[in-house]
């Protein structure tokens, strides 16, 4: 079971499938390509979810980023790792319509471990990453050293 993902820094512009680690507690995607609000519907159903990192998408510089992730996951504990309070909760759903007898979520929020876990790599698509990039694919003429050739002589 996987309680804690961290997947900064690798340009992720989808969560596609994700939604299939039911048991998810935190989710850590910062510094990638997430830029439409519809990537979090993918949480929705993700009961377990309360912790989760998008610090540095372009969906963060969006205006009132921060209200439409929460009305999104009104379970949410903590968010880009500042904790939700009750003031900005009630603002919140003085916005949208909130039924505030609720109350917050009184769930027991554990701390992950910080343990690691190796994970396999079925496959991996590169798409994209070597764009722009020019390869030597000529020959090298027959009388000319590898070394020549390296460095263009």
């Amino acid at each position: 079971m996987i309680s804690c993902l961290k997947m900064e820094e690798n340009s992720l512009r989808s969560l596609a499938n994700i939604e299939k680690l039911e048991r998810l507690q935190a989710l850590h995607v910062g510094g990638n390509r997430l830029a439409e609000f519809w990537e979090i519907d993918r949480f929705s159903e993700m009961n377990y979810l309360m912790e989760i990192s998008l610090m540095n998408n372009p969906m963060t510089r969006k205006p009132q980023y921060r209200m439409n992730i929460l009305k999104k996951l009104p379970n949410m504990i903590v968010l880009d790792g500042k904790e939700i309070l009750a003031d900005e909760r009630s603002r919140i759903e003085t916005n949208m319509g909130y039924d505030s007898s609720k109350g917050p979520p009184m769930i027991h929020y554990q701390q992950y471990q910080n343990s690691k876990l190796p994970v396999k790599l079925n496959s991996v698509n590169f798409d994209g990453v070597f764009n722009g990039m020019r390869l030597n694919t000529e020959i090298p003429p027959q009388n000319a050293t590898a070394k020549q050739h390296m460095v263009g002589v």
